[in-house]
């Protein structure tokens, strides 16, 4: 198990009591641990997932860039217009 937080054991030593937390306060500060916990994985994969999806986004633009500038290229090439129509 992780040590307590200092917010903890400051809140046992401002209380002047030298017991240490009762039961029902550890439990109900082991809960809110788990609790923080279990949202900051959940802030994590969002997290995460977003980051997916703008790498694949850059993916696939960088990709439709390369074909239009094959396409510049191969145009330039065969003496066409230079003229690319790209749609977003």
């Amino acid at each position: 198990m992780a040590p307590l937080p200092k917010y903890v054991i400051f809140d046992c030593l401002e209380r002047g009591t030298g017991k240490g937390l009762s039961k029902e306060k550890i439990s109900e500060i082991q809960s809110q641990i788990e609790a923080d916990r279990k949202r900051l994985e959940s802030q994590k994969d969002m997290a995460e997932e977003e980051k997916r999806k703008v790498e694949d986004d850059l993916a696939q633009k960088e990709a439709e860039l390369q074909e239009a500038q094959y396409v510049l290229n191969d145009n330039n090439n065969n003496g066409s217009s230079n003229y690319i129509n790209i749609i977003n």
